[in-house]
């Protein structure tokens, strides 16, 4: 299956982080089901796709709505269809104690941390290998990934999205190693694109645009 691409030619191709996709630990926490469903979609100018997802502790059960559109000569015509499948869920015990959870492709089975819906698998979540598409190690530059790990993390610690900005105090619940790993983490990529930048903007003179 082909890598999903825009049709501009100069535009770069997408990665994993640029379709909709499901983290087991969006769906599960320590092995249980989380109340909320969560909701993925996609839209384009041929498919509308709506999946609904609801954890179970035997499996996942996802109601979607699907939606094609084409065009005829006598005008624009469409179908949908309203159904609910169930992705199987599995369990392996963790080196550490504990348990870890993994959903299952719908397409070849295999089990993953991570499903993405791709409109050439209908409603379906399949694995990354069947999708096609690339991780964005494969698509960005390596500074352009790391930062786009470093904003993740801002997200997740409730941080303002600035360079080197001031990182707030550890959110409730967060255990304190991990607060402080996410930390250095973000301050060791950050600090390294601040001096790329320097880098760039002392070879280059003044008046020269910002590398992206």
């Amino acid at each position: 299956m082909n890598s999903p691409r825009p049709s501009n030619p100069g535009v770069r191709p997408l990665s994993t982080d640029d379709i909709p996709s499901v983290l087991v630990g969006d769906l599960y926490r320590r092995g249980q089901p989380l109340p909320d469903p969560v909701v993925l979609t996609h839209r384009d100018n041929l498919v509308s796709i709506d999946v609904e997802l609801s954890p179970h502790p035997y499996a996942v059960q996802c109601h979607y709505w699907y939606g094609r559109y084409w065009h005829t000569r006598e005008g624009e015509e469409s179908s949908s269809t309203e159904d609910t499948y169930f992705v199987r869920i599995s369990v392996t015990q963790a080196n550490l104690g504990g348990v870890v959870m993994w959903l299952h492709c719908r397409s070849c089975g295999r089990r993953a941390r991570r499903l993405f819906l791709v409109p050439d698998f209908g409603p379906s979540l399949v694995c990354q290998k069947c999708s096609g598409v690339p991780f964005p190690s494969r698509v960005y530059p390596r500074h352009v990934t790391r930062m786009r790990r470093a904003r993740r993390i801002r997200e997740q610690l409730g941080a303002s999205a600035g360079l080197l900005a001031a990182l707030p105090e550890r959110p409730r619940g967060m255990r304190r190693q991990r607060y402080e790993r996410l930390c250095d983490e973000v301050r060791a990529i950050e600090t390294a694109e601040w001096a790329r930048i320097q880098q760039h903007e002392r070879r280059s003179g003044p008046g020269k645009k910002r590398p992206e």
